[in-house]
């Protein structure tokens, strides 16, 4: 994938969610393409393909002369009651932490934490058990600020409202989440005891301030028998 492709994309599914969550209205003007490519660091080409695919999307409409403004998207709503402490069938009964790192970003943290190659990640990894057996491995992911504390022996298992409420207050939090089965790949396989390609449902998690800058990124894998969700619409 190129830089460009990667970039205009990004642009894409950042203003897609902060069309969701409010941030942009209905009928707010978008900012100007100048403001839009130091916004995300892009050239004016790629920051005009991002604007072009959310156009034939309908997420945006052009006045002619004017600019481009935020469409009335209807926005099916889901609620859904999402924690560590509750995604599990029967609860857990031990949450053992195998890793607690900081470490440099791959592209996948670049991209899902809007962060530069350079910066720190914090990177905290485990295992969670029902009657001594690993029922799921769970990773996430959160830029490095001062005062967040990684420390093995003080770490508990929490959700990221919990590891971040020193920096953002839970009000100010959007989470998008994602859930999908995926075939488990050796290494997740190794950890949780089961066979190389056995289905296990992912739960992904993005979490946002209110200004839709992303601040975590989780993945869960759980047994598909340990877990099961329910949502309603507003």
């Amino acid at each position: 994938m190129s830089n460009s492709k990667f970039k205009y994309e990004e642009i894409i599914e950042n203003i897609k969610h902060k069309i969701y969550t409010n941030v942009y209205k209905d009928n707010d003007p978008l900012p100007s393409e100048t403001c839009l490519c130091s916004e995300y660091g892009a050239s004016r080409i790629t920051v005009r393909k991002a604007i072009s695919v959310l156009l034939s999307e309908g997420y945006l409409y052009s006045i002619q002369g004017k600019g481009n403004y935020i469409k009335n998207v209807k926005k099916n709503k889901f609620s859904m009651r999402y924690s560590c402490k509750t995604i599990f069938n029967n609860g857990y009964d031990e949450a053992k932490l195998i890793s607690s790192s900081l470490v440099t970003p791959d592209v996948y943290m670049v991209y899902n934490l809007n962060i530069a190659p350079n910066e720190r990640v914090v990177a905290l990894k485990w295992l969670i058990y029902e009657d001594g057996l690993p029922i799921a491995y769970d990773e996430k992911y959160l830029p490095y600020f001062a005062g967040i504390n990684i420390s093995e022996k003080s770490l508990k298992y929490k959700d990221f409202s919990e590891l971040v409420k020193n920096k953002i207050s839970v009000y100010e939090m959007y989470q998008d989440l994602r859930i999908k089965g995926v075939n488990a790949d050796a290494d997740v396989a190794e950890k949780l005891r089961i066979p190389v390609g056995s289905i296990l449902m992912l739960v992904e998690l993005n979490v946002y301030d209110q200004s839709g800058l992303p601040f975590g990124w989780g993945k869960l894998y759980i047994l598909p028998d340990k877990t099961r969700f329910f949502a309603k619409t507003e």
